[in-house]
């Protein structure tokens, strides 16, 4: 990875930033996009952070956490890496930063869930100590089901 480069909370001012990635990464047809006014809410929600990686002053990944009081366990909603920057290192760096951030703040799994068809996404995450847990039947827009997934947090 680039070494100028940093993960950061998201605030209100990267909002153009997040829509344009989400435009880049995701599509309508296979996953159900997220807002101008959605983003807003989860940037100014208690119950959930977007962290950013900017690389060269741009943000070029994301993440979405949500949480729930009294849980041991964090839900991440979405990570996005930009296209130019997939398979450089920045998907595992985010997730040692918030698995490690996650830890310390005393939370002991996290959990995700990915399109069955993202064999590759799967895989990747296995390797990482993520465990399939269920699966959900019709679950994008495209009818597509999704795979839930769990890690147990340990420190490394």
């Amino acid at each position: 990875m680039s070494p100028d480069y940093k993960v950061r909370q998201a605030g209100l001012h990267d909002l153009d930033s997040l829509m344009l990635l989400e435009e880049m990464v995701f599509h309508a047809a296979e996953y159900h996009l997220i807002g101008r006014r959605q983003y807003r809410y989860f940037l100014q929600e208690a119950n959930a952070e977007i962290w950013v990686v900017e690389i060269d002053g741009q943000v070029r990944a994301s993440a979405i956490l949500f949480y729930q009081k009294n849980r041991s366990h964090c839900r991440l909603y979405s990570i996005a890496v930009h296209p130019d920057f997939q398979g450089k290192g920045i998907g595992s760096q985010i997730f040692r930063e918030l698995e490690a951030m996650l830890l310390v703040r005393g939370y002991r799994e996290l959990r995700q869930e990915v399109r069955s068809d993202r064999s590759e996404l799967i895989a990747l995450y296995l390797k990482r100590g993520y465990q399939i847990y269920a699966k959900t039947e019709n679950y994008y827009p495209d009818g597509v089901s999704c795979v839930r997934l769990k890690k147990v947090l340990k420190g490394e």
